[in-house]
C-alpha cells in the first residue's frame, strides 16, 4: 500500500490581522528604548588630579634636539668634522623650507642641540611677530549673522592654528629646570642623563 504524503498550504493571513500586527511590533520596537550608561561622578579634586596628570604627559621636558625630532622626524641632521691645532669641533647642518641652519661645537651632540635651538628660537620669533601683526589689524574676528532685525555682529571665539604650542611648552620647561638648577632625569631611549643641585656652603665671616 502506497504512502500518500500531504501538504498544508499556509494561507496569508487576513489584511486587517497584518496590519494590527505590523502595528503591534512597531510600538514594541519604539518603546523598547535602551536606558542611558551611568556614569561616576567624579569630584572637583579627582579632576583636576587627571588634568594635571594629562598636561605633565604633555608638556615633559624635551631639550630642543628632542623637540626638534618631534616636529621634522624626516629632516636629517648632517655633521661635519674640523681640526685645528690638535682641537676637533664639529658643525651640524639641516634644512628646513630651503634654508639652511647650522651650529658649531667641540661636541656632536652639543652641535645638534644649538643649531636646533637657534632654529626653534627664529620659529617662535616669526610666530610671535605674526600674531601681533594681526593682533593690531583686527583685536577681535566677528561674523555677521542676519536676524528679524537685521544684521548683526558676534565674535567667532578663539582662532584655530596649527603651530606647536605643546611642543615649546615642553622645551620651555626643559629651560626652567636648567635655569633653576633643579635635580632631573631625561630620557630618550635607552640615555638617561642626570643633573643634580649643587648648593655651596656660605663663608664663614669672623667677627673680631
Amino acid at each position: 500500500m502506497e504512502k500518500v504524503e500531504t501538504f498544508e498550504q499556509q494561507l496569508p493571513l487576513p489584511q486587517q490581522h497584518q496590519n494590527k500586527q505590523d502595528g503591534e511590533k512597531s510600538i514594541n520596537e519604539n518603546t523598547d528604548v535602551k536606558r542611558p550608561f551611568k556614569r561616576s561622578k567624579i569630584n572637583k579634586e579627582e579632576r583636576k588630579k587627571r588634568l594635571n596628570a594629562q598636561m605633565r604627559r604633555l608638556v615633559y621636558p624635551k631639550n630642543p634636539l628632542v623637540v626638534f625630532s618631534d616636529l621634522f622626524d624626516d629632516v636629517p641632521i648632517h655633521i661635519q668634522e674640523h681640526r685645528l691645532n690638535n682641537v676637533t669641533s664639529y658643525t651640524a647642518i639641516f634644512i628646513v623650507d630651503d634654508q639652511i641652519y647650522s651650529a658649531n661645537n667641540i661636541s656632536k651632540t652639543l652641535a645638534k642641540q644649538n643649531a636646533c635651538e637657534n632654529f626653534l628660537r627664529i620659529m617662535l620669533t616669526k610666530k610671535l611677530s605674526e600674531r601681533s601683526e594681526k593682533k593690531e589689524e583686527s583685536p577681535m574676528n566677528f561674523k555677521m549673522e542676519v536676524g528679524e532685525s537685521g544684521s548683526i555682529s558676534k565674535p567667532e571665539g578663539p582662532p584655530q592654528e596649527d603651530f606647536p604650542w605643546l611642543n615649546f611648552a615642553s622645551l620651555a620647561m626643559h629651560y626652567l629646570i636648567n635655569h633653576w638648577e633643579l635635580q632631573s632625569v631625561f630620557t630618550r631611549g635607552n640615555h638617561v642623563q642626570k643633573k643634580s643641585t649643587v648648593i655651596k656652603p656660605r663663608p664663614k665671616v669672623n667677627n673680631h
